[in-house]
């Protein structure tokens, strides 16, 4: 009898498991869908075990469809970058889980033979950025703004859809400069990459946040947090991090609050959108 009672239990069990929905995870469309699949597949994998749950990857064709999704409340868990974050906190009470800090977050390139030796060379020239409500086109303009240049009056910028679009008009063009994340250049094909080099570049910064919608309950936000600070020690894990020269940092609420200085900027380039 003591035997039917364990199997039943266990069968209970399994169909609970079964039954819960897959937790859909919103990852930001800094590369493409199929890049994105693959860079984010470890931490799929790790989620799965360690949640005992289908784990679903989804993201967005563009930057402002992604807010738009990440708002309505499409994804359970959202990867996305820390303004974003910011905005989804204070207007939707999303809560931060963990932020992702990157090493040599932004880059700034120039082709291979160019004669710019630093950043001040560069002025009346293009600048290919990525796009306007990106991250990384705010890093980079407060970054050449704390060295003497402002991007709307020293140089002429020229915004894309993508990073991987703002690397390739430089590449197309053959001058000025272009602006991206590390991730993504890492990930250009070689002969891409093999015709530009790095001028300059800013300092580790934070590049994603991760955020739990506010629907989730006490218990998953407990088992996520757990799953989430086990993550680095495990050997999905650390082929993400070394792949990504990246490490989890606290997302705090100090740290969140830094990134109110990043908000008007971006609520003035989503109205301009509209």
């Amino acid at each position: 009898m003591r035997v039917w009672i364990a199997i039943w239990l266990l069968a209970c069990c399994g169909a609970l498991q079964a039954a819960q929905p897959p937790l859909r995870v919103g990852v930001l469309p800094y590369l493409s869908p199929r890049t994105l699949l693959l860079e984010f597949a470890p931490v799929r994998e790790f989620l799965q075990q360690a949640l005992q749950r289908d784990v679903q990857i989804h993201t967005a064709p563009t930057l402002a469809r992604f807010l738009a999704r990440t708002h309505n409340g499409d994804f359970d868990l959202v990867i996305t970058a820390p303004h974003f974050a910011r905005m989804a906190q204070r207007e939707h009470g999303f809560l931060p889980l963990i932020a992702i800090r990157a090493d040599f977050y932004a880059l700034l390139l120039v082709p291979r033979d160019a004669p710019a030796q630093n950043l001040r060379e560069l002025r009346g020239q293009a600048l290919h950025l990525p796009n306007r409500l990106s991250y990384v086109s705010l890093k980079v303009e407060d970054f050449l703004l704390q060295r003497g240049i402002d991007v709307r009056y020293d140089l002429r910028p020229y915004y894309y859809s993508t990073d991987n679009n703002a690397i390739l008009a430089l590449a197309r063009s053959g001058n000025g400069a272009a602006a991206a994340q590390r991730t993504v250049f890492d990930h250009m094909p070689a002969e891409i990459s093999a015709r530009l080099r790095i001028l300059g570049s800013t300092q580790g910064a934070l590049s994603l946040i991760v955020l739990a919608h506010p629907r989730s309950t006490g218990p998953q936000l407990r088992q996520l947090r757990e799953a989430l600070a086990r993550f680095p020690y495990t050997e999905q894990g650390l082929a993400f991090f070394q792949r990504s020269h990246a490490e989890f940092v606290p997302a705090d609420a100090a740290t969140m609050e830094q990134l109110d200085a990043s908000q008007e900027r971006l609520e003035m380039r989503l109205s301009e959108k509209r």
